[in-house]
């Protein structure tokens, strides 16, 4: 991924010390994420990002950890962003994660910031390090309360030769209209699956003992 740095960033980049932070941006369909690692609430204008600019980002006390990022040819491996769910309404929650509808194939963006000395704003301007789209939401419990792991993974339609994931394949291929019964069909939520029938067959043998 090509990033053009600002003087101001590279210079901030080879000072001694730097403050980073991770500004985040998850599409999630009726109740959009904006986070970010520092504090009070951050307005970035002005930006060569289109997406960055005109979003209120919240100093977001739930994020908990964040993946490696891996970069190959430009398009990247999944990111796996972890996010304490204690103080989330459970039942929103397990709306959110249960209805794929909302968040599979949706965008996620994530950029660095960096801090200036008195820590009241970002040096212009932050970078775009993660593009891609929401692929899996899974909730995991543990002695230390309830996290959110967000897996956000390639976006195939900007890459040149792209695999096939049928969350893509609408994007990639929009005259094949079959993936577009089929992804509604798999991000459907969870429990409006058709109930299996289950019908008790009497057999002969089974009437016999009952008469015994």
């Amino acid at each position: 991924m090509t990033r053009t740095l600002t003087n101001e960033m590279g210079d901030a980049l080879t000072s001694n010390v730097f403050r980073p932070v991770l500004i985040g941006f998850l599409d999630i369909l009726g109740d959009p994420i904006s986070m970010w690692t520092g504090t009070g609430t951050l307005y970035p204008v002005g930006t060569p990002d289109s997406v960055l600019n005109g979003k209120a980002f919240y100093p977001d006390q739930s994020f908990v950890d964040m993946s490696e990022i891996k970069e190959d040819r430009g398009i990247g491996g999944p990111l796996t962003i972890v996010l304490k769910a204690n103080d989330i309404d459970a039942d929103a929650l397990r709306q959110i994660v249960k209805d794929r509808r909302r968040w599979r194939g949706r965008k996620a963006y994530v950029w660095m910031g960096i801090l200036n000395e008195t820590l009241n704003t970002v040096i212009e301007y932050p970078i775009r390090i993660k593009t891609g789209v929401m692929t899996s939401v899974a909730v995991s419990r543990m002695s230390s309360g309830v996290s959110i792991e967000i897996v956000v993974d390639e976006d195939l339609q900007n890459a040149k030769s792209a695999g096939f994931r049928w969350l893509d394949h609408i994007n990639i291929y929009p005259n094949d209209t079959f993936s577009s019964y089929v992804i509604p069909l798999s991000n459907k939520p969870e429990g409006l699956e058709r109930f299996s029938t289950k019908v008790a067959i009497t057999t002969d043998m089974d009437s016999r003992r009952d008469r015994f």
